[in-house]
């Protein structure tokens, strides 16, 4: 996964700070000075049952830091990318 962009962002993060949800690789968090840019790739739950419980529950995971980061009332905007 990758983003290109002509500005250079203020600060760039590599997941939401959960190991189960980290360890694919699947969320790139890019902070500009007047936006946060949320590139996604989500995962889908056709395989199995355990991995339809893995998108439920990244899903969740994502709504809760949306929800963290609007109670806050920043400033940026927030852009969401996603597959």
């Amino acid at each position: 996964m990758g983003i290109y962009s002509k500005e250079k962002p203020v600060d760039i993060k590599y997941g939401f700070g959960t190991e189960l949800f980290d360890k694919e690789g699947r969320i790139l968090i890019l902070e500009y000075e007047h936006f946060i840019l949320y590139n996604i790739y989500f995962p889908n739950g056709k395989m199995s049952r355990s991995r339809l419980q893995f998108k439920l529950d990244f899903y969740q995971e994502f709504l809760d830091i949306l929800y963290s980061i609007l109670k806050k009332r920043r400033q940026k905007t927030i852009v969401i990318c996603e597959d």
